[in-house]
């Protein structure tokens, strides 16, 4: 896929990033855990102006679903589905616990027998 603008709030750091053929082109995270309303609406725009002002076409959006803050979750879903709607592109639903999980299955030989189906 082309370009996608990715947004994070499940956790305790807020960020939006913009990726373009695979590779991070923008990055904007709030590490000191302030307001996700104010920074994500803040960083959103400033990812969005940055992809207008290289006449890059925006495909697709994805967002963490989960789990996580519950407050932060809506906020970024939100946030989110109303770009998608507004654009018609889709949305993509990124599980924060399996995106946590890949260092782990890249990096360690795990046993042929699954602990969990």
């Amino acid at each position: 896929m082309g370009c996608i603008l990715h947004i994070e709030t499940s956790t305790n750091v807020c960020s939006v990033a913009v990726s373009e053929a695979g590779q991070n082109i923008f990055t904007k995270e709030d590490l000191q855990g302030l307001s996700r309303a104010v920074s994500l609406g803040i960083f959103v725009d400033e990812a969005l102006s940055f992809i207008d002002s290289r006449a890059i076409v925006l495909d697709a959006v994805a967002v963490s679903c989960g789990p996580g803050s519950y407050t932060g979750l809506r906020i970024g879903v939100s946030m989110a589905k109303g770009i998608c709607y507004g654009r018609n592109i889709p949305l993509i639903g990124i599980p924060t616990l399996e995106v946590l999980s890949v260092p782990v299955l890249l990096y360690h030989e795990l046993p042929d027998e699954r602990l969990i189906n």
